[in-house]
């Protein structure tokens, strides 16, 4: 038999073949691969990752020589990978994605499958346990009957293979829980958790600012003075009062803002001018005939900036919404020549909140999770998740106390506090206890999601404690010490265990080119994610972003008494999935919400987009908002539509650079009882963690079918491989 194989040197985390043979497409049992490790991977357990095209198979490196899976010889390139793991303590290693190495056509007609397709992981580390096990224990021809002695079962052979690959099934393809973090259950337990990393799914919803050239990129275009003159520059928008009002102003119209919604606006300005009396700077937005909401600075500091913002309902609004920035005077002739500056690169936003998670949070969440400037859609920046194991509090003390009255800290020399806010449940019990010879004399401090000081109790000694409704954080001060090196526990439950350190680990996920990739969600739930699966992370891109150009809006439609609908070609060619025909929600317009009701004649209809037939979508407007079809192409030109891709497309963690996908930190969990949250909640951000619900019950198959628990532990250990979190164990 002709045997190819290829010589790979794998130093540090960087990969490389020395010797080649010519692969060929179609080949089954000919191609191996050999590597030779550094240093650097001793004690590592292995794993070689062989990946071409959409196809992507796994050989667990019990030795340094497997096959190259058949699988992956198709035309193309193939692309390898090491992933190595050690459980404890914890750490990942990876190498670069090797550089593809051709695999060019065969003479066979078509490929067709592999007699034999490659093992799965489960199936191989199944192989290598029975090998391992054989070797370990000197079993000879009568392996069955030695082995069905070794773990008390009897003679029936036949029923325990019947249970052995009733275990095999059960890891190979085990039940999934899905876990959601929202705002209001942002912490997840996960009793009897296993050993190894929880596999996670992180995704997010789609948040829309609707202020075209909020940054002044483009100027003042789209703004207009009143009472003033206007200019911009580096992003910064001018305003000079010209004396003719007390309130010398920018605004624009806005037909993006929808009547009837409440939406957080937001400017940051700017007063560079001494003025005499009283003064105002303010952000407004308001209706053409009546509704107006405005949020004001009394007597702002000449030359300090401010954050201006507030939740705005619009629903007594009616006609054409304006975003309005201005500065208010003792009069016209104080105004004049007062100097307004707005910077581009915070403000200005308008950000529609009904139906959302904004809806019932404060203004001042909202503009927490609001840094810089965007347009259009966009995802949350960055995402946090914490593991945490039984004990909650995480060991760091400092002297001092805390204020009953403000829940501030406050010096005192004899006593010691929590140093960081401790996140909890709420109305859950919650118990604090010690190691043996240390004195304790506790106070509690409650406060809510925003951190702000709910209540506080002193119950004198070691609590069981219910949180308030409210709560999802915590300080504690304890009186009869300053001393900062006692231990203390904090679990959730009322029943004292014993004693454990602090075990905790984050990872976040950040996405900072939204043009590239980003964890954009359309209207029917169909999303971008960050995964980690199988000891690797990926990005799975499902929603397309498109930018259209001036030609793509075909024409206007002015057959409503109250709207007229601007109709846009749907996108199609090479560069495009072809979504002529695609369900309605599967897709949204940059500016306008997704509307599945064909009624565009209507108040409610404004500022949505349609779907009118196979061909065209309809973003309605106000009627008489753009004169013709120029108008509106010079208007909308730039528009991005995000839409449901037909295959989605995976990134791997190689490739996250080119996406702007940057991952830090490294998530481990704890035995018995992990805890799952997100560190920093940002408003558009559920997380998701999957792990193996029936590992426990796959775990008592083995043991009554083939081995004990203890026993495939030790097997584990023996042949030195690599369990991911489908198919790690419970600890003895």
């Amino acid at each position: 038999m002709i045997v190819q194989n290829i010589d790979f040197s794998v130093n540090g985390q960087a990969i490389q073949f020395s010797t080649m043979a010519q692969l060929v497409a179609n080949s089954v049992n000919i191609a191996m691969a050999t590597f030779t490790f550094s240093d650097d991977w001793a004690g590592y357990s292995k794993k070689a990752i062989f990946t071409n095209g959409n196809i992507s198979k796994t050989q667990i490196l019990t030795e340094n020589t497997v096959e190259i899976p058949s699988e992956c010889l198709i035309f193309g390139s193939l692309y390898i990978s090491i992933v190595g793991v050690i459980e404890s303590p914890y750490s990942r290693i990876t190498t670069e994605k090797i550089k593809g190495i051709p695999v060019i056509s065969s003479g066979a007609l078509s490929g067709g499958e592999a007699d034999e397709p490659t093992p799965t992981e489960a199936e191989q580390i199944m192989m290598a346990a029975e090998a391992a096990l054989t070797i370990a224990n000197g079993i000879d021809a009568k392996a069955q009957e030695a082995l069905t002695i070794a773990n008390g079962i009897d003679a029936k052979a036949t029923q325990a293979l019947s249970t052995s690959n009733t275990a095999l099934d059960s890891v190979s393809t085990p039940e999934y829980t899905a876990i959601q973090l929202t705002r209001l259950e942002q912490i997840k337990a996960v009793e009897d958790s296993y050993s190894g990393i929880a596999e996670f799914i992180v995704g997010g919803n789609t948040m829309q600012q609707v202020v075209v050239n909020g940054d002044f990129a483009q100027g003042t275009s789209g703004w207009n003075a009143d009472s003033a003159i206007i200019s911009a520059a580096n992003k910064i928008l001018t305003i000079t009062g010209n004396g003719l009002s007390a309130f010398p102003q920018a605004g624009k119209t806005e037909t993006r803002i929808i009547i009837n919604g409440k939406y957080f606006i937001k400017g940051r300005c700017r007063l560079n001018s001494a003025y005499a009396g009283t003064a105002f700077l303010a952000v407004q937005i308001k209706g053409t005939t009546g509704g107006s909401f405005a949020q004001k600075i009394q007597n702002p500091i000449v030359g300090t900036w401010y954050d201006i913002y507030a939740i705005a309902d619009a629903s007594t609004f009616s006609g054409n919404i304006r975003v309005i920035l201005y500065g208010q005077f003792a009069d016209a002739a104080t105004a004049n020549g007062k100097v307004i500056e707005v910077d581009g690169n915070v403000s200005v936003f308008a950000i529609p909140i009904t139906g959302t998670p904004f809806e019932n949070m404060a203004a001042s969440e909202i503009n927490a999770n609001i840094s810089e400037y965007w347009g259009g859609l966009k995802s949350v920046e960055k995402v946090e998740v914490v593991s945490r194991g039984r004990n909650l509090f995480d060991g760091v003390l400092e002297v001092g106390s805390i204020s009953s009255t403000t829940g501030l800290p406050t010096v005192f020399a004899s006593k010691s506090r929590s140093a960081n806010f401790i996140r909890l449940k709420p109305s859950t019990a919650y118990k604090i206890s010690i190691t043996t010879g240390e004195t304790f004399d506790l106070a509690l401090w409650y406060y809510d999601h925003n951190k702000k000081f709910i209540s506080y109790v002193d119950p004198y000694g070691l609590p069981v404690f219910t949180t308030p409704s409210n709560c999802e954080f915590m300080k504690f001060v304890n009186h009869s010490t300053d001393s900062p090196s006692y231990s203390i526990q904090l679990k959730e439950g009322s029943t004292a265990l014993p004693y454990e350190d602090y075990r905790g680990s984050t990872a976040s996920i950040q996405c900072t080119d939204n043009t590239k990739f980003d964890l954009a969600k359309l209207p029917n739930g169909v999303e971008n994610t960050v995964e980690f699966k199988d000891g690797r992370y990926r990005a799975i891109k499902r929603v397309e972003r498109y930018v259209l150009p001036s030609s793509y809006f075909y024409s206007i439609s002015t057959g409503g008494t109250i709207t007229d609908a601007v109709l846009v070609t749907k996108p199609t060619g090479d560069k495009l999935i072809d979504i002529t025909s695609r369900a309605i929600l599967s897709f949204q317009f940059e500016g306008f919400e997704t509307y599945n009701v064909l009624t565009m004649d209507s108040d409610i209809a404004i500022g949505k987009a349609c779907n009118v037939s196979t061909l065209k979508y309809g973003l309605i407007v106000p009627k008489g908002t753009y004169a013709d079809i120029v108008a509106a192409r010079t208007a909308l030109a730039g528009t991005v539509i995000y839409y449901e891709l037909a295959t989605p497309v995976t990134i791997d963690e190689e490739d996250f650079a080119d996406y702007g996908i940057s991952i830090e930190g490294v998530l481990t969990s704890n035995n018995e009882y992990t805890e799952f949250y997100t560190g920093n909640y940002n408003i558009f951000s559920p997380i998701s963690i999957e792990y193996a619900a029936n590992l426990a019950k796959a775990v008592e198959n083995l043991k009554g079918g083939m081995i004990s628990l203890k026993e495939f532990q030790m097997m584990q250990n023996l042949i030195n491989l690599e369990f991911d979190a489908r198919i790690a164990v419970l600890e003895p």
